[in-house]
């Protein structure tokens, strides 16, 4: 063999080089390697993130007992009411809050809570049109409770990208919050300081509908659309259950993730089939709850208290607001709602336990 042909084999020194096969073979191997711990490490990211998940439920569980042990037993809950003026606190803008109903007044109470806890701050934050804030902005009265800054990372998941984005946002332009829902084409300026986490509405509502009207609900299929009405009498009234009147402490859910985002191939709805959400139950323990495990829900009608009034969903979404399209793979168009509507209300129970005997 002449110089020139050891010279391709040999470097300097007579020390052996790498072949082209050999260089070959190992990036192989390392490629083969990285395929296979790249999903380990993935499941990893994302087992931690499902603890810190639970971790945010747990806290809320117990932020929920102090606040009843501060308050009388009750579960919190926007307490503003129609016919009182109410003035802000912790120094915030000057103004007057005088509501002639309950609905508005919980309304401006969220509003209220906003203006002094929007970090960045956001004093001027406008009141929002037709809004019952119980539905997806209960947790604002636990973090004005906790004197927690708002959008407060506990009341997020960490797999939602959406309100992460949003909260970013806020972040990076602080001098301008009210250009963030701009930004992100939002209806209304209050979605960046929603949660992740839905509060139940047995907490917040009567048990049941009333002969006379009373009563909070959907209209007609739509997820997101609500419909309040406090009856020809007024007594059907938000707020002021106790934890007391939970019968079911442990099976039943308090908060919920309304979205599984942790799967990582399909966002779906807590009604989904095949989901699986983090809860918060009343005893304020969490757990990871696949749906057909839980009680389907729905109402009890007022005259006939063995009839269940169905509460089901059609097909939707609202991808700019965190809320994904049901998914390809559903097999019915309608989904129960489980337990955002619990048959017997605050007394009732949504998992581990069967619904009321003789309920059709």
């Amino acid at each position: 063999m002449d110089g020139r042909s050891n010279s391709l084999l040999f470097g300097r020194g007579g020390r052996r080089a790498f072949s082209l096969v050999e260089l070959l073979v190992v990036i192989a191997i390392i490629a083969l390697l990285v395929s296979i711990l790249l999903p380990v490490l993935g499941q990893a990211r994302r087992s931690s993130k499902q603890v810190q998940n639970l971790a945010n439920l747990r806290q809320l569980g117990s932020a929920t007992q102090a606040y009843g042990s501060d308050f009388q037993d009750r579960i919190w809950a926007f307490s503003w009411k129609g016919g009182v003026n109410y003035s802000p606190r912790d120094n915030g803008p000057p103004v007057q809050y005088t509501s002639s109903n309950d609905l508005d007044a919980a309304a401006q109470q969220a509003a209220d809570i906003i203006r002094r806890r929007a970090e960045p701050g956001w004093p001027n934050f406008p009141t929002q049109p037709a809004w019952i804030p119980h539905v997806f902005y209960s947790h604002l009265v636990i973090m004005d409770y906790l004197a927690a800054r708002l959008p407060e990372p506990i009341i997020r998941s960490p797999f939602d990208r959406v309100r992460q984005q949003w909260a970013d946002a806020l972040w990076d332009d602080p001098a301008h919050p009210e250009l963030v829902p701009q930004r992100f084409n939002l209806p209304q300026e209050r979605w960046p300081y929603s949660s992740s986490y839905e509060t139940a509405p047995a907490s917040y509502s009567p048990d049941r509908w009333t002969t006379d009207g009373g009563r909070l609900g959907h209209l007609g299929t739509e997820w997101g659309v609500y419909i309040y009405n406090p009856g020809t009498s007024g007594n059907y009234r938000l707020g002021g259950r106790r934890l007391g009147d939970v019968a079911y402490p442990s099976h039943k859910v308090h908060l919920f993730e309304n979205v599984m985002r942790h799967d990582g191939r399909a966002e779906r709805y807590w009604t989904h089939w095949r989901a699986k959400v983090c809860v918060l139950s009343f005893d304020s323990s969490v757990s990871l709850l696949a749906t057909p495990d839980a009680n389907q829900g729905g109402h009890l009608q007022p005259t006939n208290l063995g009839r269940r009034a169905p509460i089901r969903y059609v097909r939707a979404g609202a991808p700019d607001r965190g809320f994904p399209a049901w998914g390809d793979d559903d097999s019915t168009l309608l989904q129960p709602a489980r337990y955002r509507w619990t048959i017997g209300g605050i007394r009732g129970a949504d998992f581990g336990q069967g619904e009321p005997f003789g309920v059709q």
